[in-house]
């Protein structure tokens, strides 16, 4: 494939992780359901990841984890409203296991440095952004999807 082939195809993965955080958002707001976040969100992401490795042909059947981890990684709750202990707890776990979904694409690497990073990123942001909540609910809650799954499709196309 050429290098330009390759551009577009990441550029494809960013735009399935921006798809994702609005899905993720709009799961977050009154009226709309949960399940919008987790199923919907959820499983766009994973078939995107996994397309992708199609199309880059580094597609392993491991990488199908992924379509039941990430939904239910997002089916944890992130203790908000909880006591700050707990919700510390509960925000750290939760961005933890979300993030470790970038083990589906990464086992196969002697050293998965790009799933380490993916990790910590996705903790950081969710206790930092959950706890803090420097921006309005919605938007916060795109940038913590985004942070928490952008490795994602690079993964998935990495030889």
């Amino acid at each position: 494939m050429t290098e330009l082939g390759e551009l577009w195809l990441y550029a494809l993965g960013l735009a399935a992780v921006v798809v994702f955080s609005i899905l993720y958002s709009l799961g977050g707001r009154e009226g709309v359901g949960k399940w919008v976040r987790r199923e919907v969100g959820g499983g766009f992401l994973a078939l995107s990841c996994l397309g992708l490795a199609l199309a880059w042909g580094t597609f392993s059947w491991w990488s199908m984890g992924i379509l039941v981890g990430l939904p239910a990684a997002l089916h944890l709750g992130y203790g908000a409203g909880d006591k700050f202990e707990r919700e510390l707890k509960r925000r750290a776990l939760y961005g933890f296991l979300l993030g470790l979904q970038a083990v589906w694409f990464g086992f196969k690497y002697p050293f998965p440095d790009l799933v380490i990073a993916q990790v910590i990123l996705s903790v950081i942001t969710s206790v930092y952004l959950g706890l803090r909540n420097p921006l309005k609910p919605s938007g916060e809650e795109m940038l913590i999807a985004a942070l928490s799954v952008v490795v994602f499709p690079f993964l998935a196309g990495r030889p």
